[in-house]
């Protein structure tokens, strides 16, 4: 049995292909001045992560961000920017960065707090203004997707119905409309592994680590060296650990 994993919204590798949409972040933070540059693309070689280890700045650190983001790293970025924000929490860009990574990642409730953290520190700054809407228009695009699939015709749904209407509802952070989306999928295609693959991980959001082991091993059970599967059982084992102490 195989199976496409393209399109499951696995949360360590989601959005790569999304990267072109980030000239719509701040890249330059210098003595507190902001400054815009469109299309920028951090010059390859130049060793950000040892740059930024010399001189922890927030300037290099929003650098090393775009570095992380430029070599199909967001979410390497998205951890960058939270612990920069731990250092400086009146930092509008980094909320406006955040918001707009994870728009990409489609976080969309993460990014909306973002933005409008970064709009309530500067409410002159058009760019987390724009991203707000971004995010919010992605927000109704998953609601309108939703109300389509809604309305086919119950015989007329196959595995791959069960597996997008489950990635909108997750999309939106309604983790219940998930669960009841892709457990209704599984009882008409048992064996599908995109489903069970993606009740696994919504089993991880309820912090149900051993229901989404078993899982991800059913998936390898079927493909023993599919490494999706792999990473998110690992990514299952370590969370159970980490939340046991």
């Amino acid at each position: 049995m195989s199976t496409d994993f393209k399109g499951i919204r696995i949360y360590i590798f989601i959005a790569l292909g999304l990267i072109a949409a980030f000239p719509i972040i701040y890249l330059i933070y210098h003595n507190g001045n902001k400054k815009q540059v469109d299309n920028v693309v951090t010059q390859p070689s130049i060793d950000w992560e040892a740059k930024f280890k010399e001189d922890s700045s927030i300037e290099n650190g929003i650098q090393l961000s775009m570095f992380y983001i430029n070599n199909g790293n967001p979410l390497g970025a998205d951890a960058l920017i939270r612990k920069l924000l731990l250092r400086d929490s009146t930092n509008a860009i980094l909320y406006n960065n955040l918001g707009s990574i994870n728009i990409t990642l489609k976080r969309y409730d993460i990014a909306i707090e973002a933005c409008k953290k970064a709009i309530q520190i500067d409410s002159s700054f058009q760019l987390a203004k724009n991203n707000l809407n971004w995010g919010l228009e992605e927000i109704k695009k998953c609601e309108t997707e939703i109300d389509r699939l809604e309305k086919i015709n119950i015989n007329d749904r196959d595995a791959t119905y069960y597996v997008q209407l489950g990635l909108n509802y997750d999309y939106l952070n309604n983790i219940s409309k998930v669960y009841e989306t892709l457990t209704t999928g599984l009882k008409k295609y048992p064996g599908n592994l995109q489903l069970i693959n993606n009740l696994g991980i919504n089993y991880m959001k309820f912090k149900k680590y051993d229901l989404a082991i078993d899982q991800f091993n059913k998936v390898l059970k079927e493909i023993p060296e599919d490494q999706l599967a792999k990473n998110n059982l690992q990514w299952a084992i370590d969370e159970k650990r980490i939340n046991s102490h």
